[in-house]
């Protein structure tokens, strides 16, 4: 899929990226950050959650606006103070609360994939 740049650098500049190339989505505001290997790109499309999960379908909500790929999870661990970190597969990591915020269902379908 063809999607559209918004950083300086690179504004106007298409991407031929594949669902399988994306670590994460994490969404601001209107707009919707995707996260290839450790290099962010900024996506000029706008919408809802289900828009992200359109264009995504491999990808699992993990937190409000986070969208992970479980094949790009290196580990995942849970912290003493109640929180959960993610390290990706290119060494990048991301922290969320276990509380209400993280979604009980992303953690149930990694650790269901992790035994497989």
């Amino acid at each position: 899929m063809l999607l559209k740049a918004n950083y300086k650098e690179h504004k106007g500049a298409m991407f031929n990226l594949t669902k399988e190339m994306v670590a994460y989505v994490s969404q601001d505001g209107d707009y919707h950050n995707v996260y290839l290997d450790g290099r962010p790109f900024s996506i000029s499309f706008h919408g809802s959650s289900s828009v992200v999960m359109e264009r995504f379908p491999n990808l699992l909500r993990a937190h409000r606006g986070y969208y992970i790929n479980p094949e790009k999870i290196f580990s995942l661990e849970h912290k003493p103070d109640n929180t959960v970190t993610i390290v990706f597969t290119d060494g990048k990591t991301l922290s969320f609360s276990k509380s209400k915020q993280l979604h009980e269902s992303f953690l149930k379908e990694v650790e269901k994939n992790g035994q497989e």
